[in-house]
């Protein structure tokens, strides 16, 4: 799950439903309860043997798109993936639409986006680089790795967090 920076849509991942998808919803939040959903436009590009990772689900802080992390397949599909979210009213006719991704090669464990830009911090299952940072660039609508910012890490990493400021990044 991802709170949206608004406080108004949670973003619920769901694997393995009943129909053997995985599935993204988002949720409108008023009065703290849930109102509509809406099923994941793009529920195509989201390939039905792939989860999502355990805890990849993240919101950029300026603007409504959301990232989402998966399971290695071990074929093309992409690990990393960006959605846009377009809310329209009444909210039953929003969309989430495919933007980018890119295949990484491994499981994402968890990610998160900075909170002061484009780049999204992923911590992966496995790689000879599991802390990987990559910019979401919105003005050719492509994700591309950092590599400057490789630090040698090889054990699995499960959580990924930037600090306020987005200069530090724990994991």
């Amino acid at each position: 799950v991802a709170w949206h920076k608004s406080g108004s849509y949670l973003a619920v991942a769901r694997s393995n439903n009943p129909s053997n998808n995985s599935v993204l919803f988002i949720y409108e939040v008023s009065g703290g309860s849930f109102g509509n959903s809406i099923s994941n436009q793009a529920n195509a590009n989201i390939p039905t043997s792939v989860a999502f990772g355990r805890d990849a689900l993240s919101w950029a802080p300026a603007n409504n798109y959301i990232a989402a992390g998966f399971a290695n397949s071990g074929d093309s599909d992409d690990e990393l993936v960006i959605y846009t979210f377009n809310e329209q009213s009444p909210f039953t006719n929003s969309t989430l639409t495919y933007t980018t991704g890119i295949n990484i090669g491994y499981s994402v464990n968890h990610l998160d986006w900075s909170p002061t830009g484009s780049f999204i911090a992923v911590g992966l299952a496995g790689s000879s680089q599991t802390i990987r940072i990559y910019e979401h660039r919105v003005w050719n609508g492509t994700v591309v790795e950092q590599t400057s910012a490789y630090v040698d890490e090889t054990v699995p990493v499960y959580s990924v967090e930037w600090n306020s400021s987005g200069d530090c990044l724990f994991v």
